[in-house]
């Protein structure tokens, strides 16, 4: 691949500059907004409820034109998930034990995903794009239920 169209694909979005989102990122509670729609809409309570709202997690990201690489770290549970970043492959995941269909593509620096969630059988256009702003890895989550209000969800990282 030439170096001008692999500096490209790892351009941020917040200048032109070269700023990969590659490396392990801590979620910043206080720069992110409140999580208790999302929760409402996925019927979350209880324990549940209070640990989401407070819990600290890493996102370790290996990104390459072909792929983003991903692990979730909290101190319940790793996962490592892999995204083709094609616009056409379906990753098929969960949020909370509610089905997610993904498929994604690197965008101006941007990893951009785009389906479905399905909660208690019925499917809603979903959307998460990955970026950095201001030398930070924003999660901007959007949820379009029909009959409903469109749920964002905006989690923000610090580079650790």
């Amino acid at each position: 691949m030439p170096a001008a169209l692999l500096l490209a694909f790892t351009l941020a979005i917040d200048g032109g500059a070269p700023a990969p989102l590659d490396g392990t990122w801590e979620l910043d509670l206080k720069a992110c907004n409140d999580i208790t729609p999302l929760l409402d809409y996925l019927e979350i309570g209880g324990l549940t409820r209070r640990v989401a709202s407070t819990l600290v997690t890493t996102q370790t990201v290996a990104l390459t034109p072909e792929k983003l690489e991903l692990t979730v770290s909290s101190t319940f549970r790793t996962r490592t998930t892999q995204w083709p970043l094609d616009g056409k492959t379906p990753v098929i995941d969960e949020l909370f034990d509610n089905r997610t269909e993904l498929k994604s593509s690197l965008v101006g620096g941007a990893v951009v995903s785009q389906g479905t969630i399905t909660v208690k059988g019925k499917a809603a256009p979903m959307k998460v794009r990955r970026y950095l702003e201001g030398g930070r890895m924003v999660q901007l989550t959007t949820i379009e239920p029909e009959g409903r209000e469109p749920i964002t969800l905006r989690r923000v990282f610090a580079r650790k």
